[in-house]
């Protein structure tokens, strides 16, 4: 019965640790992502920053991937919900 017991403590600290992992990648997403498009545009809307925050992980990287192909604020209301 112990076993199971730490069985369990013992996938639940690792659960906790991937989703820990998980959103600091989201937190360095978000940062790296308003940081360059600010950059890039030379300003970006409060809207759009917290659009970018509201973003899961993978619409972050595709955020990120495309980054280079946005001309403007409105292409980048493209990728977000």
């Amino acid at each position: 019965m112990v076993k199971i017991f730490k069985y369990a403590e013992e996938k639940g600290k690792e659960k906790g640790l991937e989703e820990g992992r998980k959103e600091g990648e989201k937190e360095r997403l978000q940062k790296t992502a308003i940081k360059l498009l600010a950059k890039k545009f030379q300003g970006l809307s409060k809207g759009s920053k917290m659009k970018i925050k509201e973003q899961d992980l993978e619409e972050l990287e595709i955020i990120v991937d495309n980054l280079f192909e946005m001309e403007d604020e409105e292409d980048l209301n493209k990728y977000l919900n």
